[in-house]
């Protein structure tokens, strides 16, 4: 409150004095503006999920100094760049002069629209980023497109026949994931929990796509067994030695005639055969991490199919069809979500999808706060400016003049301000992104939003101060008692 009255002076007898406001200094602002990315640039790139709490704390030091300078910056920029505003048509004059007198209000304002629209496209570029790294997949061809969904919607073979049945798809292969459990072993001194890896059920032809096999019949079971954490019943007998064993992966591989739990928590118990087939899983990234059995149905239990957690079905879909990817959309409508390779397709996962309407309502929600602060700002400054107004309308000057003046006097700022908070924003996703270890996305569909709300307010705001600017430009204007 001191701060915001500081120039402001009580005198006796009502009397009131104008004072010019003295320039802002900018030596001062370029230290939270410099300290911020400094602060991000100096963490290691890729850092990731692998930092540690000082890491944490300076990202969030070096994110919250970002947006600070851009706040602090914005009003100084502004200003900068109005002093230079000089020619141009009447209206542009009137609108220039008027900002170069000062406005708190409006710099105010430019400053809560900078650090929105920074923080929003930040976030929106994380979030592009973390569909694109979570939907990878290891299909990589074109004409590709992902089916997940819960087992107990459909399973694989009713998911099989209702994405065939849609026009323009060429081919289908499903399958079942679940996970098993290795069992709990003690000594009497240690006990060691049971240790749970990832099983992908499906057919020949799938096991075939999915990880390369060429040898494979209905009731074979493939597992990586050349891998140091696979564990054999011999291993279970000492239950230090098998935790060492696994440390380092994480999780362990059961092994031929190794008895293990389908499901979570999981009460069907099943036992790999003895002739088990070896396999070398695909180096795809995370889509093959914790992967420790393959299997077709018919080597597992009959009702192994209560022990699945999700139902996976690629399709290849006619790339010379336009409308393939609708007809699978709707092929599935209510059972699971449609994903292409890259990214969200249709039905996208509602988490991001949240978060990502949550910045498109926070970006839109602030622009109308700082419509409604504006159109308040703009009918007091006519107000007090009724003589002025009222004498240009007496000497001739057009309403139409004065009303274009309002629309640059508003649109000005915001201008320069969102133009420096698409710098911002930019720039600080891109450092995001870097330490996430991902590649650089831009959200261009959040720029076009943030610019149109943008004009959109503009427009609004000179639209709503015409019948104030009307009233205040009539005759009665000039009178002075």
């Amino acid at each position: 409150m001191l701060v915001a009255l500081r120039h402001v002076v009580d005198e006796p007898l009502g009397a009131v004095r104008r004072a010019s406001i003295g320039r802002r200094r900018g030596r001062w602002r370029l230290l939270p503006a410099l300290a911020g990315p400094a602060l991000l640039l100096t963490l290691p790139e890729g850092i990731g999920w692998e930092g540690g709490p000082r890491d944490y704390a300076q990202l969030a030091g070096g994110t919250t100094l970002s947006l600070l300078g851009v706040a602090v910056l914005s009003p100084w920029l502004v200003e900068a760049a109005v002093r230079r505003l000089n020619g141009g048509p009447l209206s542009w004059t009137l609108a220039a002069r008027r900002l170069q007198r000062g406005s708190a209000t409006t710099l105010r304002t430019v400053a809560v629209v900078s650090i929105t629209v920074t923080g929003a496209i930040a976030l929106q570029m994380l979030f592009s980023a973390a569909d694109r790294e979570y939907y990878s997949d290891t299909f990589r061809e074109a004409g590709l497109l992902r089916v997940d969904m819960p087992a107990t919607a459909k399973p694989a073979d009713g998911l099989a026949r209702a994405l065939f049945a849609a026009q323009g798809v060429r081919s289908v292969h499903t399958y079942s994931t679940s996970t098993v459990t290795l069992p709990p072993v003690s000594d009497g001194d240690f006990t060691f929990g049971g240790m749970t890896s990832k099983m992908i059920v499906g057919d020949c032809p799938t096991l075939r796509k999915l990880a390369g096999i060429a040898d494979c019949a209905d009731g074979d079971v493939f597992a990586p067994l050349d891998e140091p954490n696979v564990v054999d019943t011999r291993d279970l007998a000492d239950p230090e030695q098998l935790f060492e064993q696994i440390a380092d992966a994480g999780y362990g591989i059961p092994g031929p005639g190794l008895e293990v739990t389908l499901g979570v928590p999981g009460d069907l118990r099943w036992a790999l055969p003895p002739d088990t087939k070896k396999v070398t899983l695909r180096d795809n990234g995370e889509y093959w991490s914790d992967v420790g059995v393959l299997a077709t149905p018919a080597a597992l239990p009959a009702d192994f199919q209560s022990a699945m957690a999700t139902v996976t079905g690629v399709v290849r879909v006619d790339p010379d069809d336009p409308d393939a990817e609708d007809n699978v959309v709707a092929a599935i409508a209510g059972l699971g979500r449609l994903r292409t390779v890259d990214g969200v397709s249709a039905g996208s996962d509602p988490a991001p999808v949240g978060l990502r309407a949550a910045g498109y309502v926070g970006i839109v929600a602030v622009f109308g706060l700082v419509g409604a602060g504006l159109v308040a700002a703009v009918a007091e400054e006519s107000r007090e400016r009724r003589r002025t107004l009222a004498a240009l309308a007496a000497v001739g000057a057009r309403r139409r003049t004065v009303a274009v003046s309002v629309l640059w006097q508003t649109a000005i700022p915001l201008i320069l301000g969102v133009t420096l908070a698409l710098g911002a924003g930019l720039g600080l996703g891109a450092a995001l992104l870097r330490l996430a270890g991902v590649a650089l996305s831009i959200p261009w569909a959040n720029i076009a939003v943030a610019c149109a709300t943008m004009f959109a307010v503009v427009l609004g705001t000179t639209a709503a101060s015409l019948p104030v600017l009307r009233r205040m430009m009539r005759p009665d204007g000039l009178r002075i008692e």
